[in-house]
């Protein structure tokens, strides 16, 4: 939803079908309000991938919305598919989906790479996913992803990710999954 805005009644239709084929939605939005956020998770979201962050605080708003107390401040409808529509427990379904919602964290700010290690320490941070298109551009090498700069950012993100147990990801053909898994990525958007 960052570079194209979709009707909500196909994203809608869209999760459902994720959650009917037993798959994980994992939705890229840059979120102007809480809102945002809170309908994505009530039609069944799992996951929610964060682009264009320039401030840890960005990324502290978003868990809060995402999250259920005491983890965050999500408020509670009980309507919707993602808790059944209320006909289960609701504190067994607080405590799933805090548990089961996941957040990724895109780099692909400048700003933002001083901050790879307080990011990837922060509880309710799933992943951090190098964005090296926009990363690139932000830094004035669009497309040198060979830059000693930009090589060391790809490095400092998989390394925070191992200290603080979290996920490492990047775009990437087929041909360079090997490199990045010995670096310590484990989720590759496939590009060709």
């Amino acid at each position: 939803r960052e570079h194209r805005r979709l009707d909500p009644a196909a994203v809608y239709s869209l999760v459902q079908a994720c959650r009917l084929g037993g798959a994980d939605a994992l939705i890229r939005v840059r979120p102007s309000n809480y809102a945002d956020i809170l309908w994505l998770l009530e039609a069944g979201v799992r996951g929610i991938m964060l682009p264009r962050v320039r401030h840890p605080d960005e990324v502290h708003a978003l868990l809060a919305a995402a999250k259920f107390p005491p983890q965050g401040n999500r408020g509670c409808d009980l309507v919707h598919p993602d808790c059944d529509f209320g006909r289960g427990s609701m504190s067994e379904y607080f405590a799933a989906a805090n548990r089961e919602n996941f957040v990724v964290v895109q780099i692909e700010e400048p700003y933002i790479v001083a901050h790879i290690d307080a990011l990837a320490a922060l509880p309710g941070v799933d992943a951090l996913f190098v964005g090296p298109g926009d990363l690139t551009l932000g830094l004035g090498k669009f497309g040198a992803v060979t830059d000693p700069q930009v090589v060391q950012i790809v490095r400092d993100v998989a390394a925070a990710c191992q200290r603080h147990g979290k996920v490492a990801a990047i775009p990437c053909s087929v041909g360079q999954v090997k490199s990045y898994y010995d670096l310590g990525y484990r989720f590759f958007n496939i590009i060709s």
